[in-house]
């Protein structure tokens, strides 16, 4: 005797096992496409980003003008708006600063992270037996950001491989898995 709640999950599952199995096709797709044409993903990634940011910064520079009687919010929806304005311009007119502003962004972040993993680890090392782990994790945060400064070129194209590569991965992974639940579902149905 089954209960109501897994019945429905049950029915659910058979149903909808489909939608698992289109998003992991689209995945698949997608990083197949990001493989096979780096420099036209980078142009559109870079494109989608600069269109969506001057809309966000036209938004609000135009909500700066109906936020109300307090001049210190219509200032700050002011400058928000200039600021997306001018980034979405830079990403539509010059692409290549901004792939390059994107990467730099990155390869600090990946050094800032890696210095606190480190920092962490070490402060761990006499309390916890898997501090070695955390330094690891964070020498490689740190190299990799050096990495990324030392040749930004080399980096955008890697970056575009490892979201390529990283959506067949997955699409692949949820593929398998959509088909699994499904014949799970119909073994159990029987």
């Amino acid at each position: 005797m089954s209960d109501p709640h897994t019945a429905d999950l049950r029915a659910a599952a058979s149903r909808l096992w489909w939608f698992v199995v289109l998003r992991a096709v689209v995945a698949i797709v997608f990083g197949i496409l990001v493989l096979a044409w780096p420099d036209l993903s980078l142009r559109a990634l870079l494109f989608v980003f600069g269109f969506f940011a001057v809309i966000d910064g036209i938004v609000a520079i135009l909500a700066g003008f109906g936020i109300g009687a307090e001049v210190a919010s219509r200032g700050w929806a002011f400058l928000e708006g200039a600021l997306s304005l001018v980034a979405g311009l830079v990403a539509l007119l010059w692409p290549g600063v901004t792939a390059l502003a994107l990467l730099w962004v990155i390869a600090v972040w990946a050094v800032l992270v890696g210095a606190v993993e480190l920092f962490a680890a070490f402060r761990l090392r006499g309390r916890d037996r898997g501090w070695g782990w955390t330094a690891l994790a964070g020498a490689l945060y740190v190299l990799l950001g050096i990495l990324l400064m030392v040749w930004p070129v080399s980096g955008i194209l890697s970056l575009l491989w490892l979201l390529g590569v990283g959506s067949i991965v997955w699409g692949i992974a949820v593929l398998v898995l959509a088909f699994v639940v499904r014949g799970d579902v119909k073994r159990l149905a029987a």
